[in-house]
Order: structure tokens, then sequence, then C-alpha cells
């Protein structure tokens, strides 16, 4: 399984005297791999899988005068996520 998302988002609003532009972009990808056992009369289930989200994130801030600019900053944020699990189930019948 695979997956991919992206977003822009631009907000434009008053501050005081000041006008804010705050465009920011966010990106994220997911991926799973997953591997299980399918059938009736089986002793034992599994399913094992693995798991890795990554998320990107850019937010530019601009703080804008009628006249002129004023102060702009960039920000970054990163973040990943890998994940390993498991089921292991035991079937007893009577």
């Amino acid at each position: 399984i695979s997956a991919w998302q992206q977003q822009h988002y631009s907000r434009t609003f008053p501050s005081g005297s000041l006008i804010v532009n705050m465009p920011q972009r966010w990106n994220q990808d997911v991926q799973e791999l997953r591997a299980a056992t399918l059938g009736d009369a089986r002793t034992v289930d599994m399913v094992f899988g693995l798991y890795r989200q990554n998320t990107r994130e850019k937010l530019n801030s601009a703080y804008d005068m009628p006249t002129m600019p004023y102060l702009s900053s960039t920000g970054y944020t990163t973040a990943e996520t890998l994940a390993a699990y498991s089921d292991l189930a035991f079937n007893r019948s009577f």
C-alpha cells in the first residue's frame, strides 16, 4: 500500500498596521508492506508488516507594511515514522 498527499495553503490577513502573508506547503507519503496467512483449518494465523510515514512542511512568513517589506522568515519541519508489527493467533477446535 502506498499513498501520497500534497497541500498548499496561502493565507493573507491584516495585523495592526502590517499585512501578513503565510504561504504553507505540506507533503506526506506513506508506505506499508503487509503479509498474512490465509485459509481455513490453520492452527496458526499470522500477520506481520512494516510501515513508514514521511511528512515535510515549509512555512513562509512575510510581514509587510503597505509601502515596504518589514520582516520575513521561513520554517521547515520534517518527521519520519517507522514501525514493524505482527500478530500471531492460535486456533483451537474442540
